[in-house]
Parts: C-alpha cells; structure tokens; sequence
C-alpha cells in the first residue's frame, strides 16, 4: 500500500546506516543517537524508554509525519467505567496504542492512521536464552493486543518485536570463558529468537490476518550514546483493515477527532469476481480465479 508509510521503511530512513551491520539478504542495521541512551544499559532499558527514544528520532527526521505515543483511549473519552465505555462506543477501549502515526498535508494531520503494538524482550543469556518480556510473555507477546487495535478501525496495524542483545551478560561470558563460548551463546540465542519471529510472521500471512510484523533486534551503546536496530528480513508488510472502511465506527471517530486528524481520501485496489459476486476485499490474494466458480478476478476500487 503505497499510500501508508511500512513500519520497517521508517525505520530504516530515520535510521543511519551502520557499517557494522551493511545491507544484505540477511538484514539490515541501523544506528540512532538520543542523549536519553547514555544512561541506559541494556539491563535498564525499558518499552516505553525504547518508544520515546524511537520517535524522537521519527519526529526528527519526519518532519511531513505526525506521532503520537501511548494513545490511552479510555482517557480520550474520558469514560466513567466500562459500562459506559460500552454504551458509547461498543468497545471496551482496551490496549493503549504504543505507536500511532501518519502523513501531514501542508501541516493538517491526515489519515490513514497506523497502529503499532511494541513488545520489548529480554532475558537473553545461558540458561535463559528464550527472552520473555517484563510480563513474562514468550515470542507470540502482543499479538492479542495487536489483533484487538484493529477493532479500533485504524487503517493499518503492526506488531513490533524489539529483541536487547545481552551485550553486558555476552562480555561477561567472553571474558571469563574464552570467544568459543561467548559465539556459542550469542549464535543460541539469536536463532532461537527468530525462530519465533519467523513463526508468527508465517501465521499471519498465511492465516490473511492483516497485521503487519516487524522483528529487530536492538543493541545499546551508552558509550556513544546511540543505540543500534538491526531487521532481519522476516518483516511483514500491514494490510488495509477492513474494519477502518466503517466511518460510524465510534472509536475510529473519538480517535480521530481527539487527534484532530483529517480523512483523506485514497484510492485502494480491491479483488471482486463479476460472476459470483464474491467480494475479496482488500487481504493480498494468491491466485487469479474465484476459488468459488472459476471466474476470472476483477480489480476494482474504492475510496
């Protein structure tokens, strides 16, 4: 979707090319600086440090996008209890939105409006080298709250799985048991993390659950003051949400109006067979005829 800015396009713009980490089939790495880092180590970072630090750099560099960070939409309707929250808006205004964002047009706000939910792990290290996050959730972390911000009616939606390399606990074990080691551990510990990213990028695109999905891992340098994000290429693009197309949708509407964000209109190509009168909506397709009778598929569009 041309007309929405992909989570790891932003990513990699925003970002400095690292040297240590060039673009390759494999990934590819970028560096940011923010003087926040300096007193950070990859034991005391947290998720919501790690959001702050990323947009400021987002807002740095993307001067024609808006950002918005921890959008709490209980508070945005100022409901009294989920009883009311129910009644107003038929939705119980759960998670918070970690990362919102989107395009500015001669300084208005603008849809479409992109979600993100960002899970944070850590915990890398011999004995424990599956990293949970500080909820003590496994690699499938912020998936339920991912599929939930798409009841919202944002346009697009993505998980962010942001994995600290234990660089304190890898010099640790460099130091006192030799380098054989040391590459042992940190080898172990990357396959098994994307092993996990892998499996939920493979579960919703072949399960057509439009979510997108981009997995990284992120390397502190409090020395520098700079932190490191490197992207394997298992990232998965966001497809359009069939529930944003509801305009009457209310929290679509309370997000909207409390961000004071224009509708643009945008032309988006959808699948549809003439014969049948299936309508595929706007989910990426894997073939070119109507499953249902073998008709040819048409594009169509819609605004």
């Amino acid at each position: 979707m041309d007309f929405v800015k992909p989570l790891s396009n932003l990513i990699g713009e925003c970002g400095i090319k690292d040297g240590s980490y060039p673009d390759s089939e494999a990934g590819i790495g970028r560096q940011y600086f923010n003087p926040t880092i300096g007193g950070l180590t990859d034991e005391t970072i947290t998720e919501n440090i790690f959001v702050d630090m990323i947009v400021s750099c987002f807002r740095e560099k993307k001067k024609d996008m808006w950002f918005e960070t921890r959008v709490n939409l209980w508070e945005l309707a100022n409901a009294r209890d989920p009883n009311d929250a129910l009644k107003r808006f038929r939705h119980l205004l759960q998670p918070d939105i970690d990362l919102l964002y989107g395009s500015c047009i001669d300084g208005h706000r603008q849809t479409p409006m992109v979600g993100v939910e960002v899970k944070l792990f850590k915990g890398h290290g011999y004995g424990r080298k599956l990293s949970k996050t500080t909820a003590w959730e496994g690699y499938y972390a912020g998936l339920d709250e991912a599929i939930s911000l798409l009841t919202m009616g944002l346009d697009c939606v993505y998980l962010w799985h942001v994995h600290v390399f234990p660089s304190r606990v890898l010099v640790k074990y460099l130091e006192e048991y030799g380098e054989d080691f040391f590459k042992k551990i940190a080898i172990e510990c990357r396959d098994l993390s994307i092993a996990g990213g892998s499996w939920i990028s493979t579960t919703l695109e072949f399960l057509e659950i439009p979510i997108g999905y981009v997995y990284s891992f992120l390397i502190v340098d409090p020395y520098n003051k700079s932190f490191e994000i490197v992207m394997p290429r298992i990232a998965l693009g966001a497809e359009i949400n069939p529930l944003s197309t509801s305009e009457a949708l209310p929290t679509r509407n309370l997000i909207m109006e409390s961000l004071n964000l224009e509708s643009l209109k945008t032309e988006i190509k959808r699948m549809f067979c003439a014969n049948c009168k299936e309508d595929f909506g706007y989910h990426k397709l894997y073939y070119k005829f109507c499953p249902y009778c073998g008709a040819k598929l048409e594009p169509c569009t819609s605004y």
